[in-house]
């Protein structure tokens, strides 16, 4: 797959935090900004995603009466990671 090369223009000090932020990480400030938009748009798009989850989970809700009560923080916090827990079982 090719590449799309982008122009984006930025103050000289955030370019500047750039280039500390990459050397410390012993990267490029270009391999920073491919990463940083990736997860952006990885983020935007499951914020995107996430009401519409909801409605979906609403008409199974409405068409079952199937739920689960509560699902916690802790296994909230591990959606779309490598860790991922699997949700409960659901009841009546």
């Amino acid at each position: 797959m090719s590449a799309v090369t982008l122009t984006v223009e930025v103050k000289p000090a955030l370019w500047d935090r750039m280039k500390r932020l990459a050397e410390r990480r012993e990267r490029s400030p270009e391999w920073l900004m491919r990463e940083t938009i990736s997860q952006f748009v990885e983020r935007e798009e499951a914020r995107h995603a996430m009401p519409h989850r909801g409605e979906d989970a609403w008409g199974q809700f409405r068409e079952t009466g199937r739920h689960v009560i509560s699902l916690g923080r802790r296994l909230l916090s591990t959606w779309s990671r490598e860790n991922e827990v699997p949700s409960p079982e659901c009841h009546e």
